[in-house]
């Protein structure tokens, strides 16, 4: 059986680029390596693993400026909500470990991958659009961008239970 880090890495890998980066996967894969690691010490199942995986391409596309935590290098309007964002997943202040820069990128993106974790776990007891959309409110109805996010989870999820 593949680990964790292999099959997270082949899902990355298998979704589609952001438009201005490399679509050549030795260089993808070195991008995301520390995303990869983050989500392999963050989760607890392949269901969160595939959240992770999901939520990170529908908020980045794992776009390098994002990865490389140089959000101001992007077009703008996409540059990680003008600031207010930060990492793989794009969370806010809230979530002040994935903000402290006197750790490790790597500490920082699996910070970042745990609070998002939290209201994922949280809205997921509903649903996994509802998962999603925890991430902005407690509204109890899916809207579709949060159904379009739970696809995803779903694709990312057969692929993690093929390995």
């Amino acid at each position: 059986m593949t680990g964790c880090f292999e099959i997270v890495m082949a899902a990355f890998l298998a979704l589609p680029t952001w438009r201005l980066d490399s679509s050549d996967s030795a260089v993808r894969s070195a991008q995301y390596t520390t995303t990869v690691q983050a989500v392999c010490a963050a989760t607890e199942s392949k269901v969160e693993r595939a959240f992770l995986v999901a939520q990170a391409w529908h908020e980045t596309k794992l776009a390098e400026p994002v990865i490389a935590e140089q959000c101001h290098r992007m077009p703008k309007g996409e540059r990680c909500d003008e600031g207010r964002a930060i990492g793989p997943w794009q969370v806010h202040r809230w979530c002040r470990a994935a903000w402290d820069q006197s750790t490790t990128r790597l500490a920082r993106f699996t910070a970042g991958a745990k609070c998002a974790l939290r209201g994922f776990r949280r809205g997921s007891r509903v649903s996994w659009a509802l998962g999603f959309q925890a991430q902005r409110s407690s509204n109890p109805v899916a809207k579709q961008w949060a159904i379009r996010r739970a696809k995803t989870l779903a694709t990312v999820l057969a692929r993690l239970r093929s390995q």
